[in-house]
């Protein structure tokens, strides 16, 4: 027995704890980061809750560095010629220190996305405790300042970014799908731009600060060379077949005035390269399902006649519109290339593209004829067939 007892203890001096360990009090988690640049520097800042003011309507805590004391986290920011000496002076600063490893967003101001992103992303990649599942987007003007909107009905506006960005495209588009469209041949990045602007609750209410997603960012290389919107927003996501379903487009009646809104409940991009008479080609066909949902103008709707082919012609004829002006102008205004076509052409016809694309692929971009095909076939109509609204001439 007295052998067996020192032979445990001897085993206790064999026995280690954690050497890198933290004590959660002594951790700040950064749920958003927001770098910009300001001259010559990087302004990088942070979001960190606050535990404190977390814990319901009894407690109480300091609101560090935000208007008021009141709001549930502290946001403070750090400038330096680089994005990781930024980071070490504002750890000077903090009696936390900074853990990266639950960050939800990293916003990118839109002059530094102008300017390129390469390097300030260098250490976000490199380092093995950032997450690159966090959504990447690009903000109007300062990220600081989106990160300082009131955005009332999330708990932090980094929240409402992420629901926002993950509510966008088809698939999550993260800062790892960013990354990769840079380093893939013949492909483009995009990210969500978003802008602060002011609720609207009237004359007796007091607005508030809110955050909206105005569309897409598109990038030649690592340089955002234009913002999508609207429409325009809608085909880009529609060509790389990120189009999340449902989504609305409005489209003119085959007679008359008005507007229908059509509602695309199922979608699907094929793209698909093509060898023609010694020339590459890019043919897209778009197939979809659509509802009506509003009936604007004073167009009936007969479900079994040829006003409803008319109609489905007019929403294809519509799709086919917007997607060719706006590839033309990511082809020609933009020199963007998010949909993939170089990396299409790649993967089916690699030995072209290595010997005759690949060195020169933005000036055979600009070139490349890419056609658009739209088949939306429209299958609800809602209960009732006619417009709702007054021919012209009824009794009033």
């Amino acid at each position: 027995m007295i052998k067996r007892f020192f032979i445990l203890f001897l085993l206790c001096f064999m026995l280690t704890g954690c050497w890198d360990r933290h004590e959660i009090n002594d951790v700040a988690f950064v749920i958003a980061t927001g770098i910009d640049k300001v001259k010559n520097q990087y302004q990088v800042s942070f979001q960190i809750p606050l535990p404190s003011q977390l814990g319901g309507a009894g407690s109480k805590g300091g609101g560090g560095g935000t208007a008021g004391g009141n709001k549930n986290y502290y946001l403070d920011a750090a400038r330096d010629t680089t994005v990781s000496g930024a980071i070490r002076k504002q750890q000077e600063s903090l009696s936390r220190l900074l853990n990266f490893s639950h960050r939800r967003v990293l916003l990118i101001g839109e002059a530094l996305a102008k300017s390129g992103v390469q390097e300030s992303l260098d250490v976000v990649a490199r380092n093995s405790i950032n997450r690159l599942n966090a959504f990447l987007v690009v903000t109007k003007g300062q990220a600081r300042d989106l990160l300082n909107a009131d955005a009332p009905i999330e708990q932090f506006p980094a929240e409402m970014v992420r629901e926002l960005a993950q509510g966008a495209t088809k698939r999550p588009y993260t800062t790892k799908d960013f990354i990769e469209a840079q380093l893939s041949p013949g492909n483009d990045s995009i990210a969500p731009y978003f802008s602060v602007v002011k609720s609207n609750p009237g004359p007796k209410g007091k607005p508030q600060t809110m955050i909206k997603l105005d569309g897409f960012a598109v990038f030649n290389g690592d340089r955002e060379t234009g913002v999508l919107k609207e429409e325009q927003a809608t085909a880009l996501l529609i060509a790389m077949n990120q189009a999340r379903s449902p989504f609305s487009v409005k489209i003119s009646p085959p007679s008359g005035k008005g507007s229908l809104d059509v509602l695309v409940t199922e979608n699907n991009t094929q793209i698909t390269p093509v060898m023609e008479q010694n020339q590459m080609k890019i043919r897209i066909l778009f197939r979809g399902k659509g509802a009506i949902v509003e009936n604007q103008s004073l167009f009936d709707i007969d479900t079994s006649g040829e006003q409803l082919d008319k109609l489905q012609q007019m929403t294809n004829r519509k799709f086919k519109s917007i997607m060719q002006q706006t590839i033309n102008d990511l082809q020609n205004k933009y020199q963007s290339d998010p949909a993939g076509f170089g990396e299409a052409i790649y993967r089916k016809y690699p030995h072209v593209w290595h010997e005759s694309l690949e060195k020169d692929w933005k000036t055979h971009y600009r070139n490349l004829q890419i056609s658009v095909e739209s088949l939306v076939r429209l299958e609800n109509m809602g209960t009732i067939n006619s417009s709702t609204k007054r021919k012209e001439g009824d009794a009033q």
